[in-house]
């Protein structure tokens, strides 16, 4: 009777923490992709430097090492919520840097400089929230939560991506675009206010956690778990794979493939219900199969969403484009809900600096692979007669067919030495975790 009620009294915060992620998809769906690339190209920025500026989340990853330091800090509550709220109420500074009067390139490091900072106060405090808040949830219900997590989020962000994209058509078509980045910033300022209010709502299992003398310990213990170091191996390769060409992809639906934003708010909209179904299908599919399963399904489905943007110019753009988000929220999905394997293959005290080390590897890997895309990227676009039998060759077609290669690699690395790995240790229920 103890351990129900003691699951009781949290049932309300695993509510609040599927309304918080929902807000915070919401404001992170407006500070990148093609909200982003709207925003620079607005502005004179580049499709080279707009690519730099969306993988800034992924370098500033390697500042979640702060919070293996900060872990043993508990409640984390107390610390995690203000700098949290702080973060994402400054997000909104973004859309009124276009009222400065000041040069593209001046704007350009603003910019840099604004979300890099955000990004990184968000990282602190991510894998310790994600930590808090998934040891509220049964071990054998994570993979059904994290998918009913990502379903009302895509709902939310179903009417949410549709009303945006409109509102920001009806300005452009009055050549007032200020006067949608007036809106935005609104919208973003009461997400974020939102968002803070779940935060303060949600209660914290009280948990016990020692003191760290320094990360590198933390992280050599886990460098012992062969299992986590395989699981590393594939989120770094697909990581690599993926920030080579899915950065360009906001400027390219813009100005290559000719989207409007409200097209791309529709297409968004409509593709959502694909992947609410994909996420719903996954989740219940993974109380009844292995998470091996499903990132055994979903990376072969991912890498096949990247050739067909090999294969997408304007003349067949919206089709191709339908495919490759089709697959792309596929594969996503079936990744997504199968990552939940790290809480698997770790126990409660290590998973902070678990979630943090792979994100650190992760996103430092990811911005240094896009910056080295971008000279090719750059000599494309330079070289704008780019032909190969006969057609015009776009840089993020190339990019595209770089990603695909490197999926294909990724794809047999997991069903063998991944997969023995993985297989070689049963699975067993989380220590510290008691329901």
């Amino acid at each position: 009777m103890e351990n129900t009620k003691e699951k009781d009294i949290y049932k309300t915060s695993r509510v609040m923490y599927t309304l918080e992620a929902a807000f915070e998809y919401f404001i992170a769906i407006l500070i990148s992709g093609t909200y982003l690339a709207k925003l620079t190209t607005s502005i004179g920025i580049s499709d080279s430097m707009t690519a730099i500026l969306s993988t800034l989340g992924s370098l500033a990853g390697s500042f979640q090492i702060i919070s293996i330091f900060l872990s043993h800090h508990t409640p984390v509550k107390k610390w995690v919520v203000p700098l949290n709220a702080f973060t994402q109420f400054a997000t909104a500074l973004l859309y009124i840097i276009p009222f400065m009067a000041i040069d593209p390139d001046a704007m350009g490091i603003i910019f840099f400089i604004i979300i890099f900072a955000g990004q990184i106060l968000k990282n602190i405090c991510s894998p310790i929230k994600t930590n808090w808040f998934m040891s509220l949830v049964n071990p054998k219900t994570r993979g059904a939560y994290t998918a009913i997590l990502q379903c009302v989020s895509l709902v939310g962000g179903m009417a949410f991506t549709l009303i945006t994209g409109i509102i920001i058509d009806n300005f452009d078509k009055r050549n007032d675009l200020k006067g949608a980045f007036v809106v935005l910033t609104v919208m973003i300022l009461v997400l974020a206010l939102l968002q803070l209010i779940t935060l303060l709502v949600s209660r914290e299992k009280p948990q016990k956690i020692e003191k760290k003398d320094s990360p590198l310990s933390e992280i050599k213990l886990l460098s012992k778990n062969k299992r986590y170091r395989n699981l590393l191996i594939v989120n770094v390769i697909w990581a690599m794979a993926t920030s080579i060409s899915l950065p360009f992809y906001g400027t390219y639906q813009i100005n290559e493939l000719g989207f409007s934003m409200t097209l791309i708010s529709i297409l968004s909209t409509a593709l959502m219900v694909v992947q609410l179904i994909a996420t719903a299908f996954f989740g219940r599919f993974s109380m009844m199969h292995s998470s091996l399963t499903l990132l055994r399904i979903g990376y072969p489905v991912s890498v096949a969403s990247y050739l067909v943007m090999v294969f997408t110019v304007r003349s067949n753009g919206l089709w191709m484009f339908i495919i490759y988000k089709v697959l792309t929220m596929l594969g996503s999905a079936a990744i997504s809900v199968g990552g939940t394997i790290t809480y698997q293959i770790t126990h409660y005290k290590e998973r902070t600096a678990a979630l943090a080390l792979n994100t650190i590897l992760t996103g430092t890997i990811s911005f240094f692979v896009t910056l080295i895309s971008t000279t090719l990227f750059n000599y494309i676009k330079i070289e704008k007669n780019s032909q190969l039998f006969g057609m015009t060759i776009y840089a993020q077609q190339l990019l595209s067919a770089i990603t695909v290669i490197i999926g294909i690699i990724l794809v047999v690395y997991i069903n063998t030495y991944f997969a023995k790995a993985i297989n070689a240790v049963p699975e067993e229920d989380d220590e510290g975790d008691n329901f």
